[in-house]
């Protein structure tokens, strides 16, 4: 069991150490109920499995018997465990499930972290599930937030979706009282717009194509001596600065331009 003076046979060496040496192509073997190494030295590597005689070696700790969940445990009870490998070598988890779970109530208690060179990237990958929520980001009592240093050499967050039949981005806020389901704070734009829609059609056959449809349903039967207000475009422009006597400010509330290159044909513009 590990203790002091256990065991049929012991070997003992009171002043010095212990040593096996054996031919470099033979086995040293050893089987029996349990085996346990304790070491009782406080230093640095006090347990160490060392291959280091060519690259084709490999260190393999194997159960082929187990079934529980914890069949192969790594347990550091005071201190933490470190994975290390060469920089151009992976680091490679196969199994059923993977579950990463933290215990210290911290921020980036989860972190994944790239940090080696400009060309590096992160992915999530999920190349077999078809479910509407393949990949899945869940947090139960909290937000969500997406923050990105680009520079203006690239976007800070793309969407591309390859769906041709189903929406390329839905937000769902069935609950939403008081709140904004889209909100978008643009602060000091100058040529930019707050939101830019590019709509390009191509086709040459008949087609019906809305560019923005806005759809709202009243299902509620309005009680007497009830108002209800709704209001399908709201659009607020204000000027709270006191600008100079020789200033020139223009403020459109709603410009729409119709324009149509062909003078042949029937065409309509409203």
């Amino acid at each position: 069991d590990g203790a002091v003076g256990a065991g049929a046979i012991l070997l003992t060496a009171s002043a010095g150490g212990v040593g096996f040496r054996w031919n470099d192509g033979k086995d040293l073997w050893a089987e029996g109920g349990r085996t346990v190494i304790t070491a009782n030295e406080d230093a640095a590597a006090a347990i160490k499995l060392h291959a280091d005689v060519g690259s084709a070696q490999t260190i393999v700790l194997l159960n082929d018997e187990g079934t529980t969940e914890d069949a192969v445990t790594i347990t550091s009870t005071a201190g933490g465990v470190d994975i290390n490998a060469n920089a151009a070598k992976d680091v490679t988890v196969n199994g059923g499930q993977f579950v990463v779970a933290a215990a210290h109530d911290v921020a980036d208690a989860i972190k994944l972290h790239a940090d080696a060179g400009t060309t590096q990237t992160i992915k999530l990958v999920n190349d077999a599930g078809t479910a509407a929520s393949a990949i899945n980001l869940l947090a139960s009592a909290g937000g969500i937030s997406l923050a990105s240093a680009a520079t203006t050499a690239v976007d800070a967050v793309t969407i591309t979706a390859l769906q041709t039949t189903k929406n390329a981005l839905k937000v769902s806020g069935a609950a939403l009282t008081t709140g904004d389901a889209i909100s978008v704070d643009a602060n000091v734009l100058t040529t930019g717009n707050a939101l830019f829609i590019d709509h390009d059609d191509a086709h040459t056959d008949a087609q019906t194509v809305v560019g923005m449809h806005y759809d709202f349903d009243k299902a509620g039967t309005t009680a007497n001596s009830t108002v209800q207000s709704f209001t399908g475009l709201d659009v607020d422009l204000n000027d709270a600065a006191t600008n100079h006597a020789g200033s020139t400010v223009v403020m459109t509330g709603l410009d729409i331009d119709v324009d149509s290159a062909s003078d042949q044909g029937a065409n309509t513009n409203v």
